[in-house]
């Protein structure tokens, strides 16, 4: 049997804001990949769909708490088409 899985999430930019207010680079650093960051101009409405794609790809891999096997940059959401990653 196939399974089929899929994940959804939505980000409120306030608590994009509020993350870079409170802790500033390290948030950033730690939640977005450079590419990520460059790719959105540090733009808090586009840092939140990218987070809301993150969280959705968690759920759709459901990693073990016990096993983690994602960090915080790992997915990572991007928009050039250039290079995609499949090339």
């Amino acid at each position: 049997m196939t399974v089929i899985r899929t994940g959804t999430d939505l980000t409120a930019v306030d608590d994009v804001v509020r993350g870079i207010a409170t802790h500033g680079e390290r948030y950033l650093a730690r939640i977005f990949t450079d590419r990520e960051r460059a790719d959105s101009g540090d733009d808090p409405e586009r840092l939140a769909a990218r987070f809301a794609g993150k969280e959705a790809v968690v759920k759709l891999l459901r990693p073990s708490r016990a096993d983690p096997c994602l960090s915080g940059t790992s997915p990572s959401c991007s928009t050039r088409t250039a290079h995609p990653p499949w090339n």
